[in-house]
């Protein structure tokens, strides 16, 4: 067990929903009883679990796979709510979630949020809030079990789906189970080890941890959100989450890493920018040489002054952007005596000034990381009023 403490999860299947709750037909029900229908009229078999037979003839195959196209709209493969439910149960048939003991994936990101709003997750409490249905490009597969490199590519490059899921939807976005789209650093046990189950319209669906998924999507918004809001506040919303773990897990898997990836950061801007203004000052004296010209350092240091200038009274001096390697956020003009004969910067003021300007710049970017404790904590406890002002009312 990692250091993370495992959440309030019964491993078992779902158990039965009171009577007065299944007195309205649940939706996710019925779009999953739709579906699986469907997938009979193709002649596919729908197993005891609720799921689809894992291995298709090659003709249903082949059949499967023109659906599958057929019902993409553009680069999306889920435009549609009655698309969602049909292709979530076939990619959790296809590619069994869960065989024995072992978790192949988790249905993530913006797919793993939308089957916990659709469906109902074990041991939580979800709150009567329903919101719109958002198209989905494509599935994200949290926690592949894989060699990983450090940016989550398939080092082996060994093929981690089952071959009837790869026939039918192609290569999908897939993580290791040490990262996920917003998050680093997880412990490799950690998403297997808490785990959410789904009971998605009678099947069972596999998601990340509530707390993970949502501090996921927080971190990495989607760039077209529901009328509602985006997929972050909506799962919060929609189930009462442990504001303590989040924080916990802000810190550990999204602060702390971002800290030690600004501050290599920092070193490299440092060097970057006295490397560059190196390499332009031989850039420039070979301009000169070309016209057969011997430059002064007077020369050189005009002309870059003047080339570097130029672009701060285009773009000014706030935005991060660069003017052959130099950044303009950092640039200070130069004067000869400040560089040696081989472009080095050796003037020890305007070295202090750099490292000055990069350590404010590191400043700024781990206060806006660690400011978002903060965020949380409002838009926590905005929902927590919204749901006790709506408590009142009833």
């Amino acid at each position: 067990m990692s250091k993370f403490d495992r959440p309030p999860i019964n491993p078992a299947e779902l158990q039965a929903q009171p009577e007065a709750q299944q007195e309205k037909p649940r939706k996710d029900v019925e779009a999953v009883n739709e579906a699986q229908n469907f997938f009979r009229s193709l002649g596919l078999a729908v197993e005891n679990d609720g799921l689809i037979t894992k291995e298709p003839t090659e003709e249903q195959l082949v059949k499967l796979r023109e659906w599958h196209d057929q019902t993409r709209d553009g680069g999306i493969d889920m435009p549609t709510e009655k698309a969602f439910y049909e292709k979530v149960l076939l990619a959790i048939s296809l590619w069994r979630q869960q065989e024995g003991e072992k978790i192949n994936y988790l249905l993530g990101k913006g797919t793993g949020v939308e089957v916990a709003l659709r469906g109902n997750v074990a041991g939580r409490t979800k709150r009567p809030i329903e919101f719109s249905y958002r198209s989905h490009s494509d599935f994200e597969l949290y926690g592949v079990d894989y060699e990983a490199a450090e940016n989550g590519a398939n080092l082996g490059g060994k093929p981690v789906y089952t071959e009837s899921f790869v026939k039918i939807f192609g290569n999908q976005e897939y993580f290791p189970v040490t990262k996920t789209k917003g998050l680093k650093n997880i412990p490799p046990t950690l998403l297997h080890e808490t785990a959410e189950i789904v009971d998605f319209g009678g099947v069972s669906a596999r998601v990340p941890q509530l707390e993970l998924l949502f501090l996921d999507k927080y971190l990495s918004r989607e760039s077209t959100p529901r009328p509602e809001g985006h997929d972050a506040e909506l799962l919060a919303r929609q189930y009462v989450l442990d504001r303590a773990k989040t924080h916990q897990y802000l810190d550990q898997l999204a602060i702390e890493p971002a800290v030690a990836q600004i501050q290599a950061q920092t070193q490299k801007d440092y060097q970057g920018q006295l490397d560059s203004i190196k390499r332009n000052i031989a850039f420039t004296r070979r301009e000169f040489e070309e016209e057969e010209i011997d430059p002064s350092p007077q020369d050189l240091v005009r002309k870059i002054n003047e080339r570097i200038q130029s672009m701060l009274d285009i773009h000014g001096a706030k935005k991060s952007i660069s003017y052959s390697g130099i950044r303009l956020n950092l640039w200070q003009a130069l004067t000869p005596e400040q560089v040696d004969s081989e472009g080095n910067v050796v003037d020890q003021e305007f070295l202090q000034r750099l490292q000055e300007k990069v350590k404010q710049m590191e400043t700024s970017a781990i206060e806006r990381y660690r400011g978002k404790h903060q965020e949380l904590d409002q838009l926590f406890d905005g929902i927590e009023k919204e749901f006790a002002t709506e408590a009142k009312t009833e």
